[in-house]
């Protein structure tokens, strides 16, 4: 009852003083500094070896970059840009498992990052990064034909012990032909001059 009660709370923007410190306030995922120093810590904490236990040993950091959010701003206004802001927030939390993390990388902005953590002895990490991607693809297609969102791109990378993550979080506003990027609607192609 309370999960529920606290969905319809962010559902109508009804933060508490102490969920504000946690939650970005238009988006309601975690706000940059909490989902970094979560991210941190609990990437930290894994151990690849570790198959006991039954906890997660992997993780997949996955970096994702709004598309289209200016053009929504200057033609329909900044709360329409801040309703797509919003809906992206919902799609990378339908795809994350409730011990995952969810996070706007800069107040203000439309990047945002996830770690999602994963046993590999279930499944081999390549896989594990192929279902998700697949998954985001679908979900992001419907969310753009429904019009709840302009676009999206986004890169994901298995977690290494040791790598930084805040290079990680940075790879979906890539070179253009970075490589495991994906985007939809896919990047038009321009006229020549």
């Amino acid at each position: 009852m309370a999960q529920v009660i606290f969905q319809e709370r962010q559902t109508r923007k009804e933060l508490t003083t102490k969920e504000a410190d946690i939650y970005d306030d238009t988006t309601l995922v975690l706000k940059a500094p909490v989902f970094r120093r979560e991210a941190d810590h609990r990437l930290a904490g894994l151990n690849p070896q570790e198959r006991r236990l039954m906890r997660p040993n992997g993780a997949i950091i996955g970096s994702f970059d709004g598309k289209g959010l200016k053009m929504v701003n200057d033609k329909y206004g900044h709360e329409a840009g801040n309703k797509m802001l919003f809906n992206i927030g919902r799609l990378l939390e339908s795809i994350a498992h409730e011990d995952d993390l969810v996070g706007r990388l800069a107040e203000g902005s439309d990047e945002f990052g996830v770690v999602l953590f994963f046993r590999d002895d279930i499944k081999a990490p390549q896989e594990v990064l192929d279902e998700i991607n697949k998954r985001i693809l679908q979900r992001v297609k419907e969310a753009v034909s429904h019009r709840e969102i302009a676009g999206l791109k986004w890169k994901l990378v298995v977690y290494s012990p040791g790598d930084d993550i805040r290079a990680s979080l940075h790879l979906a506003d890539p070179i253009p032909d970075s490589e495991n990027l994906m985007e939809w609607p896919p990047k038009e192609v321009l006229p020549s001059r």
